[in-house]
């Protein structure tokens, strides 16, 4: 397919020049199903590009958005990414409500990103409640560590959001539209002391239990006494430093997650890893780097500590001799060392 398609390729391949497609063949298309990903992107992007430089009928567009609409939206996150901006566009009322379901699930963070991006600009299909979540998950990934690379990329994002808004709806939403996250407070420590150095194998046989049968309360509650929410979202709990805990079990084995919470450094993903710089000063500066929007720039952005990400620091790329990434985790070990068994285990339930 070439990024010119004509009117007429595109007739041909939905069938719109065929009679039989006013009596719904393109609704039950009949091949979409044998089609492979691939293909079926394929066939949305010729679509998306022929709306966008042709005309295109009324009829053929009703016969579109009757195919497009009933796979959106979907267990594939490319077919999702590919149908969400193209429905935003025509079909605002169900397909704005549909995006913010997905931004709002346990989905990857470009997804979320992605999506962000695309219902910015949407001036119809809202409802109070689905801004205050629209508002809510941009500030969300505004504070996320691995997000702060693309600060530019968010202000654009807010601020084309905002002016979709009428002068009453950004005084009606005035509560929450710059709402952020709030570090949540340090728990009450009093009368713990470190229980063990634990290790996995001290809960050897002790993994294989009935989540239902543990107390998720208490659970919940050690995940606030352990300080995983001080760094880490798990739904709507806790604070976004780290990467998001949410459905964090349907990624990982229980003897995994707790060999990761325990061992923090054997796995570091690469938007956190803490990196060294060796200076001609003789120092050695270690943080997160915060990517230059012009790679020209005489300077290196740093931000040191991951509890505050907004100071930023500059340093003469001169006066770099080299770089490298620590072995270490911005996360602590030991961790879990003031809580016993139990308590380990209903957090692992709860999580």
């Amino acid at each position: 397919m070439t990024n010119a398609a004509t009117s007429e390729q595109l007739f041909s391949l939905l069938g719109l020049d065929d009679p039989a497609a006013k009596q719904g063949i393109l609704y039950n298309y009949k091949h979409w199903n044998k089609l492979p990903l691939s293909r079926q992107l394929a066939f949305i992007d010729l679509i998306r590009r022929s709306m966008e430089r042709h005309e295109f009928p009324a009829d053929g567009r009703d016969l579109v958005l009757a195919m497009l609409t009933q796979h959106f939206p979907n267990g594939s996150s490319a077919m999702n990414r590919a149908l969400a901006p193209l429905l935003i566009k025509l079909t605002p009322h169900t397909a704005v409500p549909q995006t913010i379901a997905l931004l709002d699930a346990d989905i990857d963070q470009q997804d979320g990103l992605f999506y962000l991006y695309h219902l910015r600009h949407a001036r119809d299909g809202w409802t109070p409640d689905l801004r205050r979540t629209f508002f809510r998950i941009l500030g969300t990934y505004e504070t996320f560590l691995g997000g702060r690379g693309l600060p530019l990329a968010f202000k654009n994002i807010r601020r084309e959001a905002l002016e979709t808004l009428t002068a009453e709806e950004k005084k009606q939403y005035a509560g929450f539209i710059s709402q952020t996250p709030a570090l949540p407070p340090m728990p009450d420590l009093t009368g713990r002391g470190q229980v063990r150095q634990w290790k996995v194998s001290d809960f050897e046989g002790k993994l294989g239990f009935d989540a239902s049968e543990r107390s998720l309360a208490n659970g919940r509650r050690m995940f606030s006494i352990a300080l995983c929410s001080r760094c880490h979202r798990y739904g709507r709990e806790g604070y976004p430093i780290g990467p998001d805990l949410t459905r964090v079990a349907s990624r990982f084995s229980r003897d995994t997650l707790l060999g990761e919470i325990l061992l923090p450094s054997r796995t570091i993903a690469e938007n956190y890893q803490t990196v060294l710089l060796n200076l001609r000063d003789g120092r050695q500066l270690a943080g997160q780097i915060i990517p230059n929007l012009d790679y020209r720039a005489p300077n290196l952005q740093l931000a040191e500590n991951p509890l505050h990400p907004d100071k930023i620091i500059r340093i003469a790329k001169g006066n770099i001799i080299n770089r490298e990434h620590s072995e270490v985790s911005l996360m602590p070990s030991g961790l879990l060392n003031l809580l016993d068994k139990e308590e380990i285990l209903d957090l692992l339930a709860w999580l």
